[in-house]
């Protein structure tokens, strides 16, 4: 599984490239500086619930599907070495 390298701004913007009909086919896994500061489930549940799509930080994306989409959205990217 390749690592991309991209900073929370690029993470965003591919978040919202995701929303896309093109894109429907792909499974999206988000990793959300809120994920990161809850130790449970409820409260990151109720801190999500509360938070508006634009507030959210991006740590990190992980994308499943077909090869030649994922590659389309995320293929200008660098390793992360």
């Amino acid at each position: 599984m390749p690592v991309l390298k991209g900073d929370g701004e690029l993470l965003s913007t591919l978040r919202k490239k995701l929303c896309d009909p093109d894109y429907r086919e792909l499974v999206a896994v988000d990793f959300t500086e809120t994920a990161q500061q809850c130790l449970h489930y409820e409260d990151y549940t109720e801190k999500m619930a509360a938070s508006k799509v634009e507030e959210l930080r991006y740590l990190g994306i992980g994308l499943c599907g077909n090869k030649k989409l994922v590659n389309k959205l995320t293929g200008s990217l660098p390793l992360l070495r």
